[in-house]
């Protein structure tokens, strides 16, 4: 009963369609990932470096506990949720203006409030998805980098403890539970980064921000055209 209840209310909010176009939009983004990474990448790692081999990171993360870890990773996550949501909230008003003037004399109803939330929604996941996709190959890239470059010795000596390794069957990986918090951070905020890059830069927001409300243009053009023609068989 209770799973037939969740279906059918994951039915009425549209979960089924939400999660169809959250895959497709996946493997979308994994097509400008390359274009992505190649403009940005090379500019952070010349400052996420420094942090990287600074002793000063790797003796907060070692004190740090895994849930404790997750929290710091969380709020970088909601900043950078926050600062997606202002920033493409900013181009849709613009884009809704410039819209309004070029439709006027058109008899089409204003946007009711879900329609705008529907809106912003579809071009904040965009950008969301394209955010998780850079901070899981800066994550993958420091977790590479830092396997090949930060031996057991030097890792001891920056955080003043013997080397650690995971527990149980994972005691084999030769990677050690502070230089996957290490990594873990600095993609978080690599996150941030984008998502602060997509505001101040005007040719990154060009690049990879403008496509995503262009298709929200898209999307109230079928919304006007479907509106007259619903008006119009409303008249006959």
């Amino acid at each position: 009963m209770v799973i037939v209840t969740g279906l059918a209310v994951a039915g009425f909010f549209g979960v089924g369609t939400v999660l169809r176009w959250s895959v497709l939009r996946v493997l979308r983004e994994t097509e400008t990932l390359g274009p992505l990474a190649a403009r940005v990448l090379p500019m952070l790692m010349v400052a996420f470096l420094f942090f990287f081999y600074n002793a000063e990171i790797w003796q907060v993360m070692v004190a740090l506990s895994t849930e404790r870890t997750w929290a710091v990773v969380g709020i970088l996550a909601l900043l950078t949720v926050l600062l997606v949501a202002v920033t493409t909230n900013d181009g849709l008003r613009s884009m809704l203006a410039e819209h309004a003037s070029e439709r006027e004399g058109i008899d089409v109803p204003p946007l009711r409030r879900s329609e705008r939330f529907n809106l912003l929604l579809v071009p904040c996941l965009a950008a969301l998805i394209q955010a998780t996709l850079f901070a899981v190959v800066v994550f993958g890239f420091f977790m590479l980098f830092g396997w090949l470059s930060v031996s057991e010795a030097t890792a001891a000596q920056w955080t003043g403890r013997p080397a650690q390794r995971f527990p149980g069957l994972l005691a084999q990986v030769p990677i050690s539970p502070t230089l996957v918090k290490v990594s873990l951070t600095l993609a978080a905020f690599s996150a941030l980064n984008l998502a602060a890059s997509a505001a101040a830069d005007r040719q990154h927001r060009e690049r990879f921000v403008d496509p995503l409300l262009d298709e929200v243009v898209d999307s109230l053009q079928v919304r006007d055209a479907y509106v007259r023609a619903a008006a119009s068989a409303a008249e006959r």
